[in-house]
C-alpha cells in the first residue's frame, strides 16, 4: 500500500466535470458572498438561500473528489464553506482547490 495521501483527481470524465463547474460557478455567481484563502485551501461564503445547493454540491464534491475535506458552516445571514487538502505537502491540494474555485 502506498504511503501518503491519495492523488489530487476528480473521477468525473471531461463533460460531467464540466458541468459541475457550471454548476458551482453559477451558484457562486447567484449567492456567493466572498472567498478567502486559508491554509491549505479556501473558503467561500454564500448567502442563505445557496443552503440547498451547497449541501447538493459538497456531498457530490465528497463523492468524486475525496481527496480534499468539505465542511460547510454557519447559518442565519451566511454560509460558510471551507475546502481544504491539509495532507499534502507545498501546499499543492490547496492550489488544486483555489484553481478550481477562481
Amino acid at each position: 500500500m502506498p504511503d501518503g495521501p491519495p492523488p489530487i483527481a476528480c473521477e468525473l470524465e471531461s463533460d460531467a466535470l464540466r458541468a459541475r463547474w457550471e454548476r458551482w460557478r453559477a451558484l457562486v455567481a447567484r449567492a456567493g458572498a466572498g472567498a478567502a484563502d486559508v491554509p491549505g485551501g479556501l473558503q467561500l461564503r454564500f448567502r442563505p438561500e445557496a443552503a440547498a445547493e451547497l449541501d447538493e454540491l459538497v456531498a457530490a464534491e465528497r463523492g468524486c473528489c475525496a481527496w480534499a475535506e468539505w465542511s460547510i458552516e454557519g447559518g442565519g445571514d451566511e454560509l460558510v464553506l471551507t475546502a481544504t487538502a491539509p495532507n499534502y505537502r507545498d501546499d499543492v491540494g490547496a492550489e488544486a482547490l483555489r484553481a478550481f474555485f477562481t
